[in-house]
């Protein structure tokens, strides 16, 4: 029969109880400060995209979103970003002039919104990293 040497099972203990740790982290607090990066990265990509005539429809992003209030529905961490500005949704989606023309939206929201469904995989991922990391470094 075939000898196998001297194996110390310590370290596999310790990686055993590390990731127990881990399991028991807390994952709504963990779901809840994603949802808060990525909204607050929302909120500045639209910020960026919003044009400035009086800098009241700036405005509003930050007065109607501080603090940002993540919200629990079953699984689902819910973040709502929101303008009160009522011409808002016009500079969004576009509308038509008096005379009969048309002004071309600037999808302040509907632009960042697909580029964050591209980047939200990654951002995911390194919060996941950092807790992974958190955990074990005993941080």
């Amino acid at each position: 029969m075939a000898k196998w040497g001297r194996c110390d099972f310590k370290q596999l203990k310790r990686l055993r109880e590390r990731l127990g740790e881990f399991e028991k982290a807390d994952k709504d607090r963990i779901c809840t400060d994603i949802a808060k990066d990525i909204a607050s990265r929302l909120l500045r990509m639209a910020k960026k995209r919003t044009p400035v005539d009086t800098g009241a429809l700036l405005g509003s992003w930050d007065e109607e979103n501080k603090p940002l209030t993540v919200v629990k529905k079953g699984n689902v961490f819910e973040v709502t970003v929101t303008n009160s500005m009522t011409y808002a949704s016009y500079v969004e989606y576009g509308h038509r002039t008096r005379g009969g023309g048309w002004i071309e939206g600037m999808h302040m929201i509907t632009v960042p919104e697909e580029m964050l469904k591209t980047a939200a995989p990654k951002i995911i991922e390194r919060h996941i990293e950092k807790e992974l990391k958190r955990v074990f470094d005993g941080d």
